[in-house]
């Protein structure tokens, strides 16, 4: 198990790896981490945040990034629908060049406000996923979360890929999408020499900061 914090002046990260788990596992260490901070830092696992009342204290709410969408009737895989969809309810979608930046777009202006309490949500598709593992169940979804609380993201988390060819064909995929991650030979090249499954996940130590001490901004 590796952890790591990276910090510029724009944001501090906590990032770690386990050996031989996967989003399943690291989903459960992120609830236990953010309760003891809370309990060690607080006394308690309840907070004050904007006007709110939030529960720290594990398990999370979990959904899936589909059935939060749905929820507001704009889980839809067709790129034309979508943005019919959102331009009729009055978003501006001209920035959105593609159907992974409309959902994205779409998630962030209608679902992430609303999750207030400590929610997971899980299970991203593979158009915004390119470091994560797919479903065993559905190969256009990947084993990736991400957690929020008080309206706003927290971190990131997935199981990595650890095939030196899957994370290839991923890259030439990714490739077609506008914001996607262009390729990595050197990447690629050291997973072929082997890595065990893996669990990852990064936590924004200052927006953890911001829910604890009831900070409006960074």
């Amino acid at each position: 198990e590796g952890v790591s914090f990276k910090h510029n002046p724009e944001f501090t990260m906590l990032e770690w790896y386990e050996a031989y788990a996967d989003y399943r596992d690291t989903m459960v260490r992120i609830e236990q981490l953010v309760e003891y901070v809370a309990s060690e830092v607080l006394g308690t696992t309840t907070v004050e945040f904007r006007g709110n009342t939030i529960e720290l204290a594990g398990p999370w709410a979990r959904v899936s990034f589909a059935e939060s969408l749905e929820q507001h009737g704009l889980w839809l895989r067709d790129e034309a629908a979508l943005r019919a969809k959102l331009d009729g309810l009055g978003v501006v979608t001209d920035a959105d060049k593609d159907w992974a930046q409309l959902i994205d777009h779409a998630f962030s202006h209608y679902v992430e406000p609303g999750l207030i309490s400590p929610t997971i949500v899980h299970d991203y598709p593979v158009e915004l996923s390119p470091f994560a593992r797919v479903t065993d169940d559905d190969e256009t979804l990947t084993e990736r979360f991400e957690y929020f609380a008080a309206g706003m993201e927290l971190g990131n988390a997935y199981t990595e890929i650890n095939d030196a060819s899957e994370q290839q064909q991923r890259f030439d995929e990714q490739s077609a999408h506008v914001e996607g991650v262009r390729g990595d030979p050197d990447y690629v090249e050291a997973l072929s020499y082997g890595m065990p499954p893996t669990g990852g996940l990064g936590l924004g130590i200052d927006r953890l900061a911001m829910l604890l001490t009831n900070s409006r901004s960074i």
